[in-house]
């Protein structure tokens, strides 16, 4: 059974009807278990968002599909995953978040599961970029990091080989 998240929210307990004061109280409160808006009833919370090994593992078999197909402009991550133990969970789109991907625009055709790598994306990928460990979200936007610095090799920790995922050959 799924925990109620507003469980443990902060609920407002001014007396003031204006929305400047609402706005306020909500943005002081979204850390930590968050706060329930006082005007819809919405639960308003800052994320801690991880670069973690199955983001980077995903963007990995993202670059090798594009070694392999340099071809194509975009990739169905979601039919390049299946089947994958990164099939599920959608921990490639987190990749949005630090600007490693992008999704396709709509004038290019279907925009669901659609990316590629930005060109930090493929930094990352081989280890010349690093990326803040740990950003904090909310409503899909960074708001902010902390300040260790991760590489791709970090954020891997050792649950997947790097070369199989990249299609990359080990060197020496």
């Amino acid at each position: 059974m799924a925990r109620d998240a507003r469980r443990d929210a902060v609920y407002y307990q001014g007396t003031s009807d204006n929305l400047t004061v609402a706005r306020h109280w909500v943005r002081e409160n979204l850390y930590g278990a968050g706060a329930v808006c006082p005007c819809c009833g919405r639960l308003a919370r800052i994320y801690r968002r991880s670069m973690g090994p199955h983001v980077a593992a995903s963007l990995c078999s993202i670059y090798r599909a594009f070694s392999e197909h340099p071809e194509n402009d975009w990739v169905n991550v979601p039919e390049l995953l299946r089947g994958s133990r990164l099939g599920s969970g959608g921990d490639y789109a987190k990749g949005l978040l630090w600007g490693l991907i992008e999704s396709r625009p709509e004038q290019q055709g279907p925009t669901v599961g659609w990316y590629r790598l930005t060109e930090a994306g493929v930094g990352f990928v081989l280890g010349e970029v690093g990326v803040p460990e740990h950003i904090w979200v909310y409503e899909g936007e960074v708001q902010g990091h902390e300040d260790s610095i991760v590489s791709v090799f970090d954020a891997l920790g050792g649950q997947y080989d790097y070369f199989e995922l990249t299609g990359r050959r080990r060197s020496g």
